[in-house]
């Protein structure tokens, strides 16, 4: 199996009745005997979508080399688009999950078959996801901010904001990396994922990077935020639960913003105050992850 692009799926085999798909190319229905033959078609039986994800089943009676899904935010998705490739079909239908949906945002879906005449697809199914709000569990975990039309990535018709994780991911440890200079220096909304990232290609003995981009509850994206998102976070603190408490460095929570290679950016979210702290010497801090959506 291969998944291509950023939203993940789970595929759990499962076998439905028939009731039918459609096609975009004729299929032929009989072989040359006269003796009924399996439709060469592919079809969608039934969606549901619940927060970030769509339920979905989709399956033939006929054999394909290769199927799967593929979806777009424009009609008519083809495999071009993204795409999870299930790989050969024997008939039989199968359950599927998609994560990671964006709110307000309308997504195309088709099933697709690939035989040596060639792919067809099923009829398009198509969907809203509702929209969120502060505090609402989402996407892993609790909707932490979303964005204001100032914000970078902010959207009118489409929402877009943080999701922080339930508990912390790490307590009370070193942003690690002292006296290497990562450049990870972006302090912006929307530049945590990337400061997660280059932390970990640029530093050979990190202590808060070495998992991130991190993967827990089904998401792999989890990151630790830039200096602005870890703020917003505490602007909205009372809505994340199991936040620790008190002065530093006990209520301390490292962002993934460095100033210089031996220092990083930290929030105290008992007081609000920001903070430039030491990478490695005695100012241990706390990590809480995040994902964007």
């Amino acid at each position: 199996m291969s998944i291509r692009k950023k939203i993940n799926l789970l595929f759990l085999l499962g076998v439905f009745t028939f009731i039918g798909c459609k096609k975009e190319e004729e299929n032929s229905n009989s072989n040359n005997s006269g003796s009924t033959a399996p439709i060469r078609g592919i079809g969608i039986l039934s969606h549901i979508t619940s927060g970030d994800r769509v339920m979905m089943s989709f399956g033939s009676f006929y054999t394909f080399l290769s199927s799967g899904i593929c979806w777009s935010d424009t009609e008519s998705p083809t495999v071009d688009d993204n795409i999870y490739e299930f790989g050969p079909l024997n008939g039989g239908f199968h359950s599927v999950t998609i994560t990671g949906l964006t709110p307000l945002k309308t997504y195309y879906m088709r099933a697709y078959g690939t035989d040596n005449e060639g792919t067809i697809y099923s009829a398009q199914i198509s969907f809203t996801v509702e929209g969120v709000a502060l505090g609402q569990s989402f996407g892993g975990g609790i909707v932490c901010y979303i964005l204001q039309p100032d914000d970078p990535g902010y959207e009118p018709n489409v929402m877009h904001g943080l999701i922080a994780q339930l508990t912390d991911f790490q307590s009370q440890i070193d942003w690690g990396c002292e006296g290497t200079l990562t450049g990870a220096s972006e302090t912006a909304i929307g530049t945590g994922f990337s400061n997660s990232v280059l932390s970990n290609l640029s530093c050979f003995n990190p202590t808060v990077f070495i998992q991130y981009p991190a993967d827990i509850i089904n998401y792999s994206d989890w990151y630790l935020p830039s200096k602005d998102e870890l703020y917003m976070m505490y602007l909205n603190r009372n809505v994340i639960p199991n936040l620790q408490g008190g002065m530093n460095p006990l209520g301390n929570y490292w962002s993934s913003s460095e100033v210089d290679a031996n220092r990083a950016w930290t929030v105290n979210f008992s007081i609000g105050s920001v903070y430039q702290n030491s990478k490695n010497t005695g100012n241990p801090s706390n990590v809480r992850l995040i994902r964007s959506f």
